[in-house]
């Protein structure tokens, strides 16, 4: 068993094996890989890739997040969260795409992040998680908050979280909701 399995099995998920526009889960086989990786023109870091083979679209449920690094742009980012991860998926019976495909993010916003990185998860709407594949950071995991201004510089949006997937996982924990139910009261909330 991979690090990565053991790591997920202390996480609560499930796959999101459709999307509400019937678009399928496909399975992320090599020839699917490969051809994601000639369209970003780089290669997968082999972690994320395992990742994808045996995981793909999955979503994680009351996962705590803690920001690596501290800024103003990411107190949102601290607390519990539904993370969703992308996938691959069929093109729905009218030609449309899945929003929680992988390719179809990465088109989405490519021209917001610096060249060989690519967005890997979505949560909080807006936020996304991204992995490097540019040689001098291959690997490491982004956080992407929004951009606040069109003018704004993508770059100033995109934070470090972990250096590398297994690390990221690592550094989840999945509240009970006792937990989620504490966590939220403690600020105010019900």
């Amino acid at each position: 068993m991979n690090e990565i399995d053991t790591t997920m099995r202390n996480l609560s998920h499930d796959v999101r094996d459709s999307c509400p526009g019937g678009q399928k889960l496909l399975p992320a086989e090599e020839e699917l890989l490969s051809q994601f990786e000639q369209e970003i023109g780089h290669r997968l870091p082999p972690d994320y890739r395992y990742f994808l083979s045996r995981y793909s679209g999955v979503r994680l449920f009351n996962a705590m997040i803690h920001p690596a690094v501290q800024d103003e742009k990411l107190e949102s980012v601290e607390g519990i969260h539904l993370i969703s991860f992308f996938g691959f998926y069929t093109l729905s019976p009218q030609g449309g795409k899945c929003s929680s495909d992988l390719s179809w993010n990465y088109r989405v916003y490519k021209d917001f992040l610096p060249a060989g990185v690519i967005p890997i998860a979505e949560f909080c709407g807006d936020y996304l998680f991204c992995i490097s594949c540019a040689p001098e950071t291959y690997g490491r995991i982004f956080v992407k908050v929004p951009e606040e201004f069109d003018d704004d510089d993508p770059a100033d949006f995109l934070f470090p979280q972990a250096p590398s997937l297994l690390d990221f996982l690592r550094s989840l924990h999945t509240l009970t909701d006792e937990e989620t139910h504490a966590w939220y009261k403690a600020r105010g909330g019900t």
